[in-house]
């Protein structure tokens, strides 16, 4: 648990003890953030799996219809929206989700 701090404290004796009488409050709370770092870092990292059906799963969870009559217009309608090809950046695939930081 007091791994870093316990190291620091018998490499740097004086410093260790000046801070701690300086501020023990501060000390405290460093502290108890490296032990919540390390205490984190032990934890598995999320993996999160991507779903191809989530635009079906949020519309029966909102209790409309799938697929939406408004999906056609709107991919009608995305190329006037974006603009003039010739205009928009090469890094830009035109899909939206997918905009260039460039723009």
């Amino acid at each position: 648990m007091l791994g870093i701090p316990l190291r620091y404290l018998l490499n740097h004796p004086v410093i260790a003890v000046a801070e701690l009488a300086a501020d023990p409050l501060e000390i405290g709370t460093t502290i108890h953030e490296v032990y919540v770092a390390q205490r984190e870092q032990r934890q598995p990292q999320c993996r999160y799996e991507s779903d191809d059906n989530w635009e079906q799963r949020l519309h029966e969870a909102l209790g409309v219809p799938w697929p939406r009559n408004a999906t056609a217009e709107f991919w009608d309608l995305w190329p006037e929206v974006r603009g003039n090809k010739s205009t928009r950046s090469k890094m830009d695939s035109g899909r939206p989700g997918e905009l260039s930081a460039l723009d």
